[in-house]
C-alpha cells in the first residue's frame, strides 16, 4: 500500500512540477518577446528621432541656402561713378554681406579649427589640449547615442573598434623613427 501511495504521490508532483515547468517556460517566452518587443520599439523611436533631427537641421539649411542666395545676389549689386563725377568719381560701391554657414552634423566626428555651429554628440576636445587626454597616442571614439546598435550589436561592434584600433596602431608603430616595418 505504502508503494501505491508513493507512486500517486510522485505522480502528482511530478505532474505538478511539469505544470510549473511549462508555466516558467511560457513566462520566459512572453518576457523574450515582451524585450524583443520593446528593443525594436525603442530602435524605431531612436531612428524616427535621428529623422526628425535630420529633416529640422535639412529644413534650416534650405533657409539659410535660401538666403544666401538672395545674399549672393545682393553682393553682386556694384556702382562704380564714372571719373568725371566730381569728388566721388571713379569710386566703387558694392553690397558686401558675409554668408551665413550651414550647419554641420559632425556626429561622425571632424577637426574643428575656428569658431563653428554644429550639432554635436560627442566628446569636443581642443586640439591643444589633445596631448593631455590621449597621452603619446591619441585615438578619438565618436559614440553617437543617436545611432545606438541594439544589445545584439554591441560585440561586433566592440570586436569592429578593437580591429581598427589594432590597425591604426600598428600604422603609428610604423611611422616613428627607427620604427621596424
Amino acid at each position: 500500500m505504502k508503494s501505491i501511495g508513493e507512486s500517486i504521490w510522485n505522480f502528482i508532483t511530478g505532474s505538478m512540477q511539469n505544470v510549473a515547468n511549462t508555466w516558467a517556460r511560457i513566462r520566459d517566452s512572453i518576457g523574450d518577446k515582451v524585450l524583443e518587443v520593446w528593443e525594436s520599439v525603442k530602435e524605431g523611436i531612436s531612428n524616427m528621432w535621428k529623422g526628425i533631427v535630420n529633416s529640422v537641421f535639412g529644413f534650416i539649411n534650405r533657409i539659410i541656402n535660401a538666403v544666401n542666395g538672395l545674399i549672393s545676389g545682393l553682393n553682386q549689386v556694384k556702382f562704380t561713378a564714372p571719373d568725371w563725377v566730381p569728388v566721388i568719381g571713379g569710386k566703387s560701391w558694392g553690397v558686401n554681406i558675409a554668408l551665413i554657414p550651414n550647419v554641420p552634423m559632425l556626429a561622425e566626428g571632424g577637426i574643428v579649427t575656428a569658431p563653428t555651429l554644429a550639432m554635436i554628440d560627442e566628446a569636443v576636445v581642443p586640439l591643444s589640449k589633445m596631448d593631455r587626454v590621449g597621452g603619446g597616442n591619441t585615438i578619438v571614439i565618436n559614440w553617437s547615442s543617436l545611432a545606438r546598435p541594439s544589445d545584439s550589436e554591441i560585440p561586433q561592434v566592440a570586436t569592429l573598434i578593437n580591429r581598427e584600433l589594432a590597425r591604426m596602431l600598428a600604422a603609428n608603430a610604423s611611422l616613428r623613427p627607427g620604427a621596424r616595418p
